[in-house]
């Protein structure tokens, strides 16, 4: 009775329909080198925070215009 229960009661569902979105062909940017800071010298370590916080800087646009591209990627890959 269990089993005559168990038969009855499933039901078979259709697989869902798989969607095939090809790669996105930008790469996201790499992380930038950083140098390291002077102890002793404290120009060159100002000069040194500088160009990493420029490096930072620039990878932070970088980075917020690789993820505005793959959202319009995404939206427009999928809308069709």
């Amino acid at each position: 009775m269990i089993s005559s229960l168990a038969l009855t009661g499933c039901q078979t569902i259709q697989e869902p329909q798989k969607i095939d979105i090809p790669k996105f062909p930008i790469e996201r940017p790499e992380r930038p080198m950083l140098l390291p800071v002077p102890k002793d010298d404290t120009v060159e370590s100002i000069k040194t925070l500088t160009i990493n916080m420029n490096r930072l800087v620039t990878h932070i646009e970088r980075l917020e215009m690789y993820d505005d591209l793959k959202d319009a990627y995404w939206e427009q890959t999928t809308a069709n």
